[in-house]
């Protein structure tokens, strides 16, 4: 039987498959013996689509975190998944937190990489993009557009937005290129819809095989501050950057693809003075794409660029103070970490500690099922499910970190389906689809 009854509440949600068409219309529900259900206006009835045509669906969500949930915590899965929340308790190889989405999740200690703690609360300040609405561009004959959760440029052009930083910050995003190209980001810009080498602010270059950082100072002009080759960017396409600026020790770190790539000092002081973030691309030819960003409010805390290059044996314990503790990590007991030494047992207050990462370890196997998928949530999170149900407002599935997991719609920015064919770099748009439209959930 057809859902009839719609379960996102937004009737302009967007599908798209992996021959790149993009479908507007209502996600009525998701049966994995019969496929997706979604409801197109110049169909005289819903379309059924089995898994292996989709690519993903967009949802603008009406349900972010409430504005009494400001999570202490953030955690990264060797899976890949991320989630802000509070840290409720950790014991016996276990630990639980507290979610906005979900109520309070258990998971074993081992499938945890990282653990983030924010004396004020991790604030997502933007995740997305979803739309247009907000951005500023340019004048120029070819701006950038917006187009299937992604801001494209084909041109040289400005893309700006005004988010009133006023704290250090976390900026992620994906950047996709199909030619050599030069990319400009101007951290705490003052002006948004222009390029202004004129106030003060901080400007990143990046190009493909490297980036430099420069010191703009209102009347004195630019400074270097550093700069760093990657390599890696001359043998692919498409990267995740992550930008870390403290304003507190004016410093600023860059991350590509989970590896730090340098972090630079400013010695003078942190000059910019205003509160948004532009993008300027300046070659003409090379299409640029960037998608999945998420920028977050920081505490200005000092924060360890480890990434993803866990240390081998033990775990390590980053304290505000600049200084580190190895050993086993043996849970947390009011208020305080304990950490196994060499043959010492310590109790370290958590208020001391900017973050925890363990040993590495291999991640449990991902399990390929035609319904798993990477769900990304409002408040910014990341969650692989293997999905069971979606009707009537409740998403129903299987995570590998917490298990059994039921999330209300509401709360879904974007499912992304078929994601072996993601990670192995392969662009939906340059595939060829099978037949679209059918039953079954092959």
């Amino acid at each position: 039987m057809i859902l009839q009854r719609a379960v996102s509440a937004n009737p302009d949600a967007e599908l798209q498959l992996y021959d790149g068409t993009s479908i507007t219309g209502e996600l009525l529900g998701l049966e994995t013996e019969k496929g997706l259900i979604w409801k197109f206006p110049a169909a005289r009835t819903p379309l059924v689509l089995r898994s292996k045509n989709l690519a993903r669906v967009r949802l603008k969500s009406n349900q972010g975190p409430p504005a009494s949930f400001r999570p202490g915590s953030k955690f990264r899965f060797k899976n890949g998944d991320e989630v802000f929340g509070n840290l409720v308790a950790m014991s016996e190889g276990q630990f639980e937190v507290e979610t906005w989405f979900a109520g309070r999740l258990k998971a074993p200690q081992e499938a945890i990489e990282a653990i983030g703690f924010s004396s004020g609360g991790y604030r997502v300040l933007f995740e997305g993009p979803t739309s247009a609405d907000g951005w500023a561009t340019g004048k120029n004959t070819r701006p950038w557009k917006y187009q299937n959760g992604a801001f494209i440029a084909k041109g040289p052009d400005i893309l700006g937005r005004d988010f009133g930083l006023k704290t250090s910050s976390n900026l992620e995003f994906d950047l996709a290129w199909s030619a050599a190209f030069s990319l400009t980001v101007t951290l705490y810009a003052q002006t948004v819809d222009r390029f202004d080498y004129s106030a003060s602010a901080y400007i990143l270059y990046i190009g493909q095989g490297g980036l430099t950082l420069q010191r703009v100072t209102a009347g004195q002009g630019a400074v270097l501050l550093g700069n760093a080759q990657i390599p890696s960017m001359l043998n692919k396409n498409s990267v995740r950057f992550e930008i870390r600026t403290h304003v507190e020790d004016a410093s600023i770190g860059i991350m590509v693809d989970g590896v730090p790539a340098g972090r630079w000092k400013d010695n003078s002081g942190f000059v910019a003075k205003g509160g948004g973030i532009v993008f300027y691309s300046q070659t003409d030819g090379p299409e640029l794409k960037l998608s999945n960003m998420r920028l977050t409010a920081l505490d200005g805390r000092y924060e360890p660029e480890i990434g993803t290059n866990s240390p081998a044996t033990n775990d390590v314990v980053f304290l505000a103070n600049r200084d580190r503790v190895t050993g086993k990590i043996e849970g947390i007991h009011e208020g305080k970490i304990k950490v196994l030494s060499r043959t010492t047992h310590l109790e370290i207050p958590v208020e001391r500690v900017v973050q925890m990462v363990l040993a590495k370890s291999q991640a449990a196997p991902v399990v390929q099922s035609p319904w798993m998928v990477r769900a990304k949530l409002a408040g910014g999170e990341n969650l692989m499910l293997d999905i069971h149900q979606l009707q009537s407002g409740q998403l129903r599935g299987f995570n590998a970190n917490f298990g059994k997991i039921e999330v209300d719609t509401g709360s879904l920015r974007q499912l992304e389906f078929n994601l072996e064919r993601l990670a192995s770099g392969t662009d939906e748009t340059g595939l060829v689809a099978p037949d679209a439209v059918g039953s079954g959930n092959q």
